[in-house]
C-alpha cells in the first residue's frame, strides 16, 4: 500500500511538471505569434515607393517547369494557361497539365483550388492570400485562409503565413533571365511550410520556388524546388 502511494506521488509530480511544461510552451507560442503579428502588420508603402501590380498570364501561354525533391527526384511537367470550365465567385485562370489544373485568382494570382479532372482535390477560401498587391521591397503581411484537402476530407481554419518581400533581383534559369521580386513566408497557425518565391510581376508567373515542409505537416517532411525551364507565348 505504501509503495502504491509512493508511485502515485511520483506520477502526480510528473504530471504537474508535464502540465507546467505544456503551459510554458503554449505561452511561448502565444507570445511568439503575437510578436510576429505585430511585426507583420501591413503598413502603407514608404513615401516615394512604387509598388508592382498584377497582370494575369496570357491565356494560351505554354510553360514547362522542372521540380526537384529530395536529392535525386526530378519531375518535368508541361502546362498551359487556360480559362477554367468551373464557375467561381471571382475571375480566375487555370494552369493545366494533363488532367490536373491549378486555379488562381485573376485579380492577384493567388491559389484558389486544384482539380484532377472534374474532381476538386484541394482548395483555399477565399484564396491563399499569397500575394497582396501592390508589392514593394520591405512589404510585410499576414495571409489567412481556410484550407481543405478533399481527398483526405480534412480542413484547417485558419491557416496563417507571415509574408515579406525581401528583394528585387535578376535571376537566370533555363527559360531565360527575368526581373523578379523575392518573397519569403514563414509558418503561423496551422501551417508547416517555409517558402521562398521568385515572382515576375511582368509575366504574372513564379519563375522559381523553394519550399520546406516541416515534420509536423500532415503530408510529412519534404524539401524541394521548382524552376521554369521554358515559356512559349500563345500564337498570335
Amino acid at each position: 500500500m505504501s509503495s502504491f502511494k509512493g508511485r502515485a506521488k511520483i506520477q502526480h509530480r510528473k504530471s504537474c511538471i508535464s502540465g507546467a511544461t505544456r503551459i510554458a510552451v503554449f505561452l511561448v507560442l502565444l507570445f511568439g505569434l503575437g510578436a510576429c503579428q505585430t511585426l507583420y502588420e501591413e503598413a502603407p508603402a514608404p513615401e516615394g515607393t512604387v509598388g508592382t501590380g498584377f497582370t494575369a498570364p496570357v491565356i494560351g501561354t505554354r510553360l514547362t517547369y522542372r521540380t526537384f525533391t529530395g536529392k535525386t527526384s526530378v519531375k518535368q511537367e508541361d502546362w498551359i494557361v487556360v480559362t477554367p470550365g468551373q464557375v467561381f465567385d471571382r475571375p480566375t485562370y487555370g494552369l493545366k497539365s494533363g488532367a490536373r489544373m491549378i486555379v488562381r485568382n485573376r485579380d492577384n494570382g493567388n491559389w484558389v483550388a486544384t482539380y484532377s479532372g472534374a474532381r476538386k482535390i484541394k482548395g483555399a477560401t477565399p484564396d491563399d492570400n499569397q500575394m497582396r498587391h501592390p508589392l514593394w521591397v520591405g512589404k510585410k503581411w499576414i495571409s489567412t485562409f481556410v484550407y481543405k484537402d478533399y481527398v483526405v476530407d480534412r480542413e484547417w481554419s485558419p491557416v496563417q503565413n507571415f509574408w515579406s518581400v525581401e528583394a528585387r533581383e535578376t535571376i537566370t534559369v533555363e527559360a531565360g533571365t527575368f526581373e523578379v521580386l523575392r518573397l519569403k513566408s514563414d509558418p503561423g497557425l496551422h501551417s508547416s511550410i517555409i517558402s521562398t518565391i521568385w515572382f515576375s510581376p511582368e509575366l504574372g508567373l513564379e519563375i522559381k520556388r523553394r519550399w520546406e515542409r516541416l515534420e509536423d505537416h500532415y503530408l510529412g517532411a519534404q524539401k524541394g524546388r521548382i524552376e521554369l525551364i521554358n515559356i512559349v507565348p500563345p500564337a498570335s
